[in-house]
C-alpha cells in the first residue's frame, strides 16, 4: 500500500492516503510500534474501507508525561490528516490518549489499554461514541472488573495470551489471535461506515 512519510512538527509519521474526509491515527505501544502485527492489520482494515490512515512512527522516550506524549502525538496526526472525522487506535501506553479522545468525541480501537490506571478506565466508561476495547485476562495492565463496567464498549477479552496478544510458544494460536482482532476492528470500521 501507498504512503507517504509525514512530518508531524513534533514527530514522524507515516499517511496512507484514503477519503479525505474521514482518518484514523494510529498510536504505538511504549515498545510496539505500527508496523507490528496488531497494528500493522488494523491499519489494513482502515484502510480497506477506505479510511486515510496517519501512523505515529515515534515511540515514548521513557521520561516526561506519558499522557501528554500520547496526546500531543493525537493532536499533530489530526491537524495533518485535516479530516471531518477522526477515529484513534492505540496500543498500550498510548491508551492514556483516552481522556482526551472520549472528550473529543473520537471513536477508538483500544487494543490491550491500561485499564489499571483509572483515568484510562474512567475515561472508557464514560465514552458514548463506538468503541472497542481488546485485550487479554492474562495481560497484567488488564482489570476484569474495569472491563465489566464497560457497558458501552465492545470489549473482546483474549484467554491465555499475553500483552502483545501473542500466545507465547504457540504462533498458531497467536495468529488465530490476530485474526480475531481483525475480525473485531472490521465490525468496528463497519459500525462507523454506516
Amino acid at each position: 500500500m501507498p504512503f507517504e512519510d509525514v512530518d508531524l512538527g513534533i514527530c514522524r509519521g507515516r499517511r496512507f492516503p484514503g477519503e479525505p474526509d474521514r482518518a484514523a491515527v494510529i498510536l504505538p505501544g511504549a515498545a510496539y510500534p505500527p508496523t507490528a502485527p496488531l497494528l500493522w492489520f488494523t491499519r489494513e482494515v482502515f484502510s480497506a474501507h477506505g479510511w486515510t490512515v496517519v501512523e505515529i512512527h515515534d515511540l515514548y522516550p521513557g521520561d516526561g508525561d506519558p499522557a501528554r506524549w500520547a496526546t500531543e502525538r493525537l493532536q499533530a496526526a489530526r491537524e495533518a490528516a485535516g479530516a471531518d472525522r477522526t477515529a484513534v487506535v492505540a496500543k498500550s501506553l498510548s491508551t492514556l490518549v483516552a481522556p482526551y479522545a472520549v472528550d473529543e468525541e473520537l471513536p477508538g480501537v483500544w487494543l490491550t489499554p491500561l485499564l489499571g490506571t483509572p483515568e484510562v478506565g474512567d475515561a472508557l466508561r464514560r465514552s458514548t461514541v463506538p468503541t472497542l476495547v481488546v485485550g487479554s485476562p492474562d495481560d497484567q495492565t488488564w482489570d476484569r472488573a474495569v472491563a465489566a463496567r464497560l457497558h458501552r464498549a465492545d470489549v473482546f477479552q483474549v484467554t491465555g495470551a499475553d500483552h502483545a496478544l501473542q500466545v507465547p510458544g504457540d504462533p498458531r494460536r497467536s495468529l488465530e489471535i490476530l485474526a480475531e482482532v481483525a475480525d473485531r476492528v472490521e465490525r468496528f470500521v463497519q459500525r462507523l461506515d454506516r
